[in-house]
């Protein structure tokens, strides 16, 4: 699949992205099982790396490689909180 990186970062045609999604759950994994994430670069940036989760379709139930999340306090003055807030123009209420 060619696609250019400029309509992908174009958050208006969802449809793209959409169908990507599709095509992305019907494609194996390097290994020939379910393919179970997709990593990317944001359109905020190449330095922010994210990861899209994707289930399964052969196996529903199962979803191997993710892990249960654990809570953990972050601090007002964290960097990629401080980071996240500015790419989104977000400051706190006072």
């Amino acid at each position: 699949m060619d696609v250019d990186a400029a309509a992908i970062r174009d958050s208006r045609p969802r449809e793209l992205t959409q169908a990507m999604s599709s095509w992305f759950y019907t494609q194996p994994s390097p290994a020939g099982g379910d393919l179970t994430g997709v990593g990317f670069q944001s359109r905020h940036g190449d330095r922010i790396h994210l990861w899209a989760g994707l289930r399964a379709l052969r196996r529903p139930t199962r979803v191997p490689n993710l892990v249960p999340m654990t809570e953990t306090a972050i601090s007002r003055d964290d960097p990629d909180l401080v980071t996240a807030m500015a790419i989104h123009r977000l400051t706190w209420a006072t």
